[in-house]
């Protein structure tokens, strides 16, 4: 996957990540709705480009 593509997915699971939307969704289905076939590459590149796990991010991002 190149860069930029990948950027681009992890920039999508972000935002629903932060949606009330997409509350119901499990981060699993988020990020294999965005592109990521592979939990673990998708884990470990969304805390290499934002720093936390995405439980984090999502538990940051309701509770301010």
């Amino acid at each position: 996957m190149s860069a930029a593509i990948r950027d681009a997915r992890l920039d999508l699971v972000l935002r629903r990540l932060a949606s009330q939307a997409w509350d119901g969704e499990s981060i699993a289905s988020i990020a294999r709705a965005s592109g990521f076939r592979d939990g673990g590459v998708f884990s470990r590149a969304f805390r290499r480009r934002y720093g936390l796990s995405a439980r984090a991010f999502r538990h940051l991002s309701r509770t301010g």
